[in-house]
C-alpha cells in the first residue's frame, strides 16, 4: 500500500471501526487519532489538555507517557497518538516511545509492528523497527537477559526461548520464511558463543532442540500447507464439475421437454 497523503477514515480501511480521525489544530497541520477501544476512549475535548504537545508540525507524539503493553501497530498503542498528515515526515520512532519499549515488548510484537508499518505505508517507522530487529538478531542477549528472578511464568517477556519461539511461530503463521530462517540462524549462532550459568544451560539445551526442530520442520510445514491447498482446490474443482454436470442434465431435460 502506498502511503496516504492525508490521514482519514478512508485511508485507514482496517481501523475505521476502532478509530476516529479529527484535526488536532485549526490549520489541520496535525491530525489527532482517537482510539475507540473501551479502555482507552477519551473525549476530543481532552485534546485541549495536551495543547502544548501540538506545537511542532510534522511530528508524531505519544500522549500520557504510558508504556505500551502490546506493540501491535503504532495505531494500536494504549497511548493516544498525533500524526503528521505526511507520514514520511516524522520523528524517529525512538523519540516517541518510552525508553524501555525495546526491552518491554517481545520480538513477535516488534515483527507485528514492522508488518503494520508496511501496510500503512509508513516506511520511515518500518525502517527504524527493521533496524532494531536486526540489532536484536545480531546480539539478542543485550535485549533479552533474564532479571534476577528467573521465573518464566512471572517474566515471560524476558525468556529468550519464549521470545524467539513466539516470534518464529508468528513468522511461520504469516509465511515470512526469510524472517523465520533468520531467527533460527541468529538464535543458534548467539546461544553457542558465550558462557552460561548453570540455570542457563537447561535453557540452552531446550532452546537448541526447539529451534533445530523448527528449522527442520519448516519445509515440512510448507509442504503440508501446499498439499492441503492442492487438496482443497481439487475438492472445489470436483464440486464445480458435479454442479456443471447437474446443470447440464437439467438443461438437457428441459430441452427434451420443450422439443416434445
Amino acid at each position: 500500500m502506498n502511503g496516504p497523503q492525508n490521514w482519514s477514515r478512508e485511508s485507514l480501511p482496517n481501523y475505521t471501526d476502532n478509530f476516529l480521525v479529527s484535526p488536532a489544530d485549526l490549520d489541520e497541520s496535525l491530525i489527532y487519532i482517537q482510539c475507540q477501544e473501551k479502555l482507552f476512549r477519551i473525549s476530543f475535548s481532552t485534546i485541549r489538555k495536551y495543547s502544548t504537545y501540538f506545537q511542532r508540525p510534522g511530528t508524531v507524539y505519544v500522549i500520557d507517557n504510558q508504556t505500551p503493553e502490546t506493540v501491535g501497530a503504532y495505531l494500536y498503542f494504549n497511548e493516544r497518538l498525533v500524526f503528521s498528515p505526511d507520514p514520511e515526515h516524522i520523528t524517529p520512532f525512538s523519540s516517541v516511545l518510552p525508553d524501555s519499549w525495546e526491552m518491554k515488548t517481545t520480538l513477535a510484537q516488534k515483527l507485528h509492528l514492522w508488518n503494520i508499518c508496511g501496510q500503512f505505508g509508513n516506511y520511515l517507522l518500518r525502517r527504524y523497527v527493521e533496524q532494531h530487529i536486526g540489532d536484536i538478531l545480531t546480539d539478542w542477549r543485550h535485549y533479552y537477559r533474564h532479571p534476577v528472578d528467573h521465573d518464566r511464568l512471572e517474566n515471560p517477556e524476558w525468556c529468550v526461548l519464549d521470545n524467539f519461539g513466539a516470534a518464529y511461530q508468528l513468522c511461520v503463521d504469516m509465511r515470512w520464511d526469510i524472517q523465520a530462517s533468520a531467527i533460527v540462524q541468529s538464535f543458534v549462532r548467539n546461544i553457542k558463543d558465550d558462557e552460561w550459568d548453570d540455570w542457563e544451560e537447561n535453557l540452552v539445551e531446550e532452546s537448541l532442540t526447539f529451534f533445530w526442530r523448527a528449522e527442520n520442520g519448516l519445509a515440512e510445514i510448507r509442504e503440508a500447507q501446499r498439499l492441503a491447498e492442492a487438496r482443497d482446490a481439487q475438492q472445489l474443482g470436483e464440486v464445480r464439475s458435479a454442479v456443471d454436470i447437474y446443470v447440464d442434465g437439467v438443461l438437457a431435460g428441459e430441452a427434451l421437454r420443450n422439443g416434445r
